[in-house]
């Protein structure tokens, strides 16, 4: 099909743009508590993004701004709504995979539910950073903190560490009001990542992360308790093979410390556990994050301010357009 063929309609269909209620989706979210309080606070204060209600500060000419932070904001909700439906699904699949016990008792299993578990836990480990970037987006958009239409969660969060390590107490600042959102924002950041206590889980999200989207394998052990039930465990290093501790000379002796090797290479709790404290921490960050960035809209709005021109540039500059239009 061509696209000439498709260009005879009269008229063109669309979602409503202007909107007087939050749409039944956000509601259901919020009730089920899927979405965290503030995201839903935010998109109430936002007037449910309806097209005639882009305050000021984000009304551009080429009326991108608006739509953009709408977008960011959607995908927020959808990837945590998407979470528990993955979720499902790995269970689904761990249940009909294989195992040796399986096999000794003449259970039946499904030899494609290990790919389709895999499958599943590439998305979800994708959707739940994807939150992350889309956050950041929003605080680039909202607080023009931030690379607009290219905004990494990563950068914010190395531009925060840059900073403790060349912190000095002594020196005074002058803090405009959207600047003490950022460093409010700023503090959430040090507080969830960067302290002592917490900086290691997204290091090794962020790695998950990047080897799901750009390579997908990775080395899970598959071990079992005293009753015979399998479970799934992440490895806390990369790269590693199966076949980096596998010897085939004769008469070598298998390590004396198993226990001890595995406990170092792999994580303390399996998969499933791993995946609903991620969910947790990304909850509550974006949960405390929201509820800054709500507030800044507010006043923003409230007080009519105009849109600023670094954020003016910033917009016109998103646009890309392609010569590519077909394969031959």
């Amino acid at each position: 099909m061509k696209l000439k063929d498709c260009l005879e309609a009269d008229a063109v269909l669309s979602a409503p743009l202007a909107r007087k209620a939050p749409d039944d989706s956000w509601l259901s979210a919020y009730k089920n508590k899927s979405i965290p309080e503030s995201l839903f606070k935010f998109y109430i204060t936002a007037n449910y993004f309806s097209f005639d209600k882009c305050p000021l500060f984000l009304h551009d000419e080429q009326r991108i701004l608006f739509s953009h932070l709408e977008a960011a904001v959607e995908l927020i909700k959808l990837s945590f709504e998407e979470y528990h439906e993955l979720i499902d699904l790995m269970k689904k699949y761990d249940e009909a995979s294989y195992t040796p016990i399986k096999r000794i008792k003449g259970e039946t299993f499904d030899k494609t539910a290990p790919k389709k578990f895999n499958r599943y836990f590439q998305i979800l480990i994708i959707n739940m950073y994807s939150i992350l970037d889309s956050i950041a987006e929003s605080i680039a958009i909202v607080l023009s903190w931030g690379d607009l239409g290219r905004s990494q969660f990563s950068s914010l969060v190395k531009s925060i560490g840059d900073n403790l390590k060349k912190k000095n107490n002594s020196s005074i600042k002058i803090v405009t009001l959207e600047n003490n959102y950022v460093e409010n924002i700023k503090n959430i950041i040090e507080e969830e990542i960067l302290r002592e206590n917490n900086r290691e889980w997204y290091e090794l999200f962020k790695l998950y992360r990047n080897k799901q989207s750009h390579f997908r394998r990775y080395s899970g052990f598959l071990l079992h308790d005293k009753h015979g039930q399998f479970y799934h465990f992440l490895p806390r290093q990369w790269p590693y093979y199966f076949q980096q501790d596998i010897s085939y000379a004769k008469g070598t002796k298998t390590r004396e410390d198993l226990k001890g090797a595995i406990s170092e290479l792999i994580m303390e709790q399996d998969i499933f556990e791993y995946c609903d404290g991620l969910y947790k921490k990304i909850y509550n960050l974006t949960n405390r994050i929201f509820n800054v960035l709500t507030e800044a809209f507010k006043i923003k709005k409230d007080s009519r301010c105009d849109i600023e021109a670094n954020i003016k540039r910033k917009t016109a500059s998103l646009i890309h357009k392609y010569k590519f239009t077909q394969f031959g």
